[in-house]
């Protein structure tokens, strides 16, 4: 009999780092259906491409209260990432992204550039430190581990500038003066959030930094140079960690 037979709901939510949509067009099974077969549990997956993390903190706290469950996986995305409920579902706005195929709104680029002095670093920053710390708190009877999946901050797109090597090193040093600043630093139980504090420079790290660290040159742990999220072997590794930490936090 499994040790895990017990156990028997999973709920994993995130973006398109967590979505099945790849089981359906790549055709390889993706980190929660892997999990759950590793645990013997029943998987309900709730990524959804291009969310952001309004969505991922709704759709955790609704289904938090419409049944209980028996792990709860939550990968965070970009930070900057804003979400919007309407009648017909959920619609996701990236403002670093102008012009992609998947773009659902359409503003202009002069709108963008507003919103990103607003929907900037460092708010961001603040408002999802306030998210895991709440988060934290709604399942503090529920077994859960939470991962940051891409870069907290997006790769700029169609925004009319160019970025250097030098972009990421400054944008990251303003995301970790910001995790710096919040007053919820020191809150987060660690045990149960993988890489938190996320950031590299303060000691943390995020999925991605880990699947770079297994493929440092994105060939075998990545769809493409072009499309670098997680292929089959790659969701193996990160179904893997999360099974490793499962068993480290609650065995």
């Amino acid at each position: 009999m499994s040790l895990f037979s017990k156990r028997k709901k999973l709920l994993a939510i995130g973006c398109s780092y967590t979505d099945n949509v790849w089981t359906k067009t790549h055709k390889f099974p993706v980190w929660p259906e892997l999990l759950a077969e590793k645990l013997n549990m029943e998987c309900v997956n709730l990524g959804a491409c291009g969310a952001g993390n309004d969505y991922i903190l709704a759709k955790m706290l609704d289904k938090v209260n419409e049944q209980d469950w028996d792990l709860v996986v939550i990968m965070w995305t970009e930070f900057q990432r804003l979400d919007f409920e309407s009648e017909n579902g959920w619609l996701s706005l990236n403002p670093m992204r102008h012009g992609i195929c998947h773009d659902k709104f359409s503003m202009n680029l002069s709108g963008r550039v507003t919103l990103l002095k607003y929907a900037n670093i460092y708010s961001m920053t603040q408002k999802i430190m306030r998210m895991f710390y709440m988060t934290e708190k709604l399942l503090k009877d529920i077994p859960y581990i939470m991962v940051q999946g891409p870069r907290s901050v997006s790769t700029p797109v169609g925004m009319g500038f160019k970025y250097s090597d030098g972009y990421w090193q400054i944008v990251e040093e303003e995301c970790t003066e910001s995790v710096l600043k919040s007053p919820y630093i020191d809150k987060i139980d660690e045990n149960k959030f993988l890489g938190f504090p996320i950031m590299r420079k303060i000691g943390g790290w995020n999925m991605d930094d880990a699947l770079d660290l297994k493929d440092p040159e994105r060939t075998t742990c990545r769809i493409s140079q072009e499309d670098t999220h997680p292929n089959g072997k790659g969701h193996d590794y990160i179904a893997e960690i999360l099974y490793d930490k499962y068993k480290e936090t609650y065995l």
